[in-house]
């Protein structure tokens, strides 16, 4: 009997160092993913394969750059031209302008004197996407 129920998206979450405009804070970059190096170790290391956003990148799909993960706190969108994202020879690079809103200043001034040096990145990997193997021991 084949199995009818809807399958869930499961959301991966990591952390990504940034690079913050020393004068206000609302303008950062970083690579969200760095190709073919190895991951923090978290429960497992993992490496991203160059491309692996090529597909989301072409279709335009609108991203969000959220507080929290949270989606009713938006700090800048693809949508909005606040939040760009490329694959260049070294990963997926993201820049960003933080808007202009109480959490966005917050999180601006939070960024510019360096207590918020990273940024955590969600995204899903399709069915078939990803290979695991148990050779890594922490």
């Amino acid at each position: 009997m084949e199995n009818t129920e809807p399958t869930e998206t499961r959301i991966e979450h990591r952390l990504a160092p940034i690079e913050a405009d020393p004068a206000d804070g609302r303008r950062f970059s970083g690579y969200a993913a760095v190709w073919d190096a190895e991951s923090q170790p978290l429960p497992f290391v993992e490496t991203v394969q160059r491309g692996a956003f090529a597909r989301t990148l072409d279709a335009g799909n609108r991203v969000q750059l959220l507080h929290a993960h949270n989606p009713e706190l938006i700090l800048a969108s693809t949508r909005g031209g606040t939040l760009a994202m490329s694959e260049d020879d070294h990963g997926l690079r993201v820049d960003a302008e933080l808007a202009d809103t109480a959490w966005g200043r917050d999180v601006a001034e939070l960024v510019r004197r360096g207590d918020i040096d990273s940024m955590s990145i969600g995204f899903s990997v399709p069915s078939g996407g990803d290979a695991w193997s148990s050779s890594w021991r922490p």
